[in-house]
């Protein structure tokens, strides 16, 4: 029997950003480290395989420095935009909310990712990523079984805002009918807020129309 895919979700205070811990059988995955190991650490039962951010801003990744401390040799995956990003309290916005988050993850911990799959995390799924530029001209949405983790690009009943660094509604746009050309109900799991479906996004959304 091939052990399915269990998603686990803690949001962090403040900025209600949404931390998924993702696993198959005894391997593990984090999506945006939002919140410190010490709170999703009972939650893991194996080993973590990889760090995955879905974009740069620094609601999404500001404690993943308690990951590296605390997981040897972690990697983390992202755009290579996100990484640059993540250097820079302007570029990652947390200059603007008083905040001066700038982190440089090390090279040999960095993984770069663009439309691709990884079959190397999981042993019965892979990953699919894939850009989903809008929001950012860094965001990642990732793929597994029938589910979509979508940062902040897509949400229940709307999209990520495009006023912020490098955001773009005419990339959002673009984005959104690539993701309207998928032809199962997936699972949406955003940045932000509450799950939602993508046979739900098509109806309700007027982003989607």
């Amino acid at each position: 029997m091939i052990d399915k895919i269990n998603v686990r979700k803690v949001s962090s205070q403040g900025m209600g950003a949404n931390c998924y811990i993702v696993n198959n059988g005894d391997k593990y995955i984090i999506i945006d480290p939002c919140v410190s190991f010490n709170n999703v650490k009972s939650m893991i039962d194996g080993k973590v395989m990889g760090i995955f951010l879905t974009h740069g801003h620094f609601d999404h990744f500001d404690c993943i420095e308690s990951y590296l401390n605390n997981l040897n040799d972690v990697i983390v995956y992202g755009h290579k935009r996100c990484f640059e990003k993540m250097m820079s309290k302007i570029q990652n916005c947390s200059y603007y909310l008083g905040q001066n988050i700038e982190i440089d993850i090390p090279l040999d911990r960095r993984r770069c990712l663009s439309n691709e799959s990884l079959d190397n995390i999981f042993d019965n799924y892979n990953i699919n990523v894939i850009e989903t530029f809008g929001h950012t001209d860094c965001c990642l949405s990732y793929i597994i079984d029938d589910i979509i983790f979508t940062g902040d690009f897509l949400f229940k009943q709307t999209v990520g805002r495009t006023d912020l660094h490098t955001g773009s509604m005419e990339t959002m746009k673009k984005s959104l009918n690539e993701i309207k050309k998928l032809t199962i109900d997936y699972l949406i799991y955003p940045g932000h807020g509450d799950f939602t479906t993508l046979n739900d996004e098509k109806k309700n959304n007027h982003y989607m129309r």
